[in-house]
This record gives C-alpha cells, sequence and structure tokens, in this order.
C-alpha cells in the first residue's frame, strides 16, 4: 500500500530549489564530493499527491522483487484524515 498525504512539502519546491537551499545552507564546508553528491541527488518533488502516487506505484508494479503482490495507492487528506483510492487493485 502506498500512501501520500495532502500540503506535503516536497509539492511546494523543485527538486533544484531544495539543491539551492542546502547548498547555500552548507556553504563551503562541503567539499568537491558533497557537491557532486548534491548535484545529483533527487528529493522527489511533485505536483500532485495524486500524481505522485500513481508514478511510486508503477515503480512498484515494475519492479521484480514485488512480482505478484497487490499494489495500491491512497492520498490522505490531512484535513479530513479521510483515504482516496488513487490506483486500485486490477
Amino acid at each position: 500500500m502506498v500512501v501520500h498525504h495532502t500540503d506535503c512539502g516536497l509539492q511546494t519546491a523543485s527538486d533544484e530549489e531544495i539543491r539551492k537551499v542546502l547548498g547555500e545552507g552548507i556553504g563551503e564546508g562541503i567539499g568537491e564530493e558533497g557537491k557532486e553528491v548534491l548535484k545529483g541527488a533527487v528529493f522527489g518533488s511533485f505536483v500532485t499527491p495524486e500524481e505522485s502516487v500513481k508514478g511510486d506505484v508503477g515503480i512498484l508494479k515494475a519492479s521484480p522483487f514485488f512480482k505478484g503482490m497487490q499494489i495500491v495507492g491512497f492520498v490522505q487528506d490531512t484535513e479530513t484524515g479521510l483515504l482516496s483510492e488513487v490506483v486500485g487493485l486490477e
């Protein structure tokens, strides 16, 4: 079961914006190796939680590690606590 939620911080900033803030916060102490790691880092920012759930469910369904498993996806509304099904069983 994949569950994401509304009002997520990763929905409000792009990976590039996150890299920039982290790089500025770390400053020169990060070193060249750290700069390379940060440059290639993926933080998982997204536009809508529904699309993010669909993407994660797709990754899991394509993985040989989860072959034959039932994978479903939901979004939880943080105001009401209710779950909405985004990806059901096929």
